[in-house]
């Protein structure tokens, strides 16, 4: 078996995942907010390591009648390494998909943690850098009317996210607690990759995150919030430094 789309029960929830099995390394993707399995596609079959994603549920082809949560998706991404018997691997995270990757990190089969432009803890402590941010880009002369529309465009998404971005992607007290305990407590298991550009996570999060828990920064020379659109090759390049952990 090379390649292959799968369905598997995870959670109560029939989950869509991808598998590549050829013999070399593997590596687990695990996307972000309102987003599937294809965010890291420009890195499936590629020279060096096997490409494992999945679809969470209630994004991409994985369906749910369940309430969407982060516990939802880190508690499926656990069983889904449990089921399918993943062993001996690397969990990449891009963005929500930190907040899963960190929560698997001290599973006993994963030999390196690495997040990509992640959600962190520090997020609202730099709310007013992303608002000034905003209203820099914003063209025309109506700024309230644009700020308002922006602020729609950020919290007006689908129904069956609106617990998960207000209740905890957007809520500080949510950040403070769980996910700043969260990244702490695992500190020593991953490093971050970012690009400069990135305008969703903001870079002075990040260097909030490594002044305050010491967590390891490579910065990328090009690319924005996703660099494996626009550079696939350095990402690859970045994983093959901890290829050498999986034995």
């Amino acid at each position: 078996m090379k390649q292959q789309f799968q369905k598997i029960k995870l959670k109560n929830n029939e989950v869509t995942y991808y598998f590549e099995d050829t013999g070399k390394p593997k590596v687990l993707f695990i996307h972000g907010f309102n987003s599937d399995m294809n965010f890291c596609k420009p890195l499936w079959n590629n020279d060096y390591f096997d490409a494992v994603a999945l679809d969470l549920p209630g994004n991409g082809m994985s369906e749910t009648e369940d309430l969407i949560t982060i516990e939802l998706f880190q508690e499926t991404v656990k069983e889904f390494v449990e089921k399918i018997e993943l062993k001996n691997f690397i969990v990449f995270g891009h963005s929500l998909g930190a907040a899963s990757a960190v929560y698997l990190s001290n599973h006993k089969e994963v030999k390196k943690t690495l997040l990509m432009a992640p959600y962190n803890p520090f997020l609202m402590t730099y709310k007013h850098e992303y608002i000034a941010y905003s209203l820099k880009n914003m063209k025309g002369s109506n700024v309230v009317e644009k700020s308002q529309n922006f602020f729609e465009l950020a919290t007006n998404t689908k129904e069956k996210f609106k617990f998960l971005l207000m209740s905890q992607i957007l809520k500080t007290s949510y950040m403070e607690n769980e996910i700043y305990h969260l990244f702490k407590e695992n500190a020593g298991n991953y490093e971050v990759l970012a690009a400069k550009d990135d305008q969703v996570i903001l870079p002075s999060t990040l260097l909030h995150l490594n002044r305050t828990l010491n967590v390891k920064i490579h910065w990328l020379s090009k690319g924005r919030h996703n660099p494996i659109k626009e550079n696939a090759n350095d990402v690859i390049s970045f994983i093959r430094l901890y290829l050498h952990l999986i034995q």
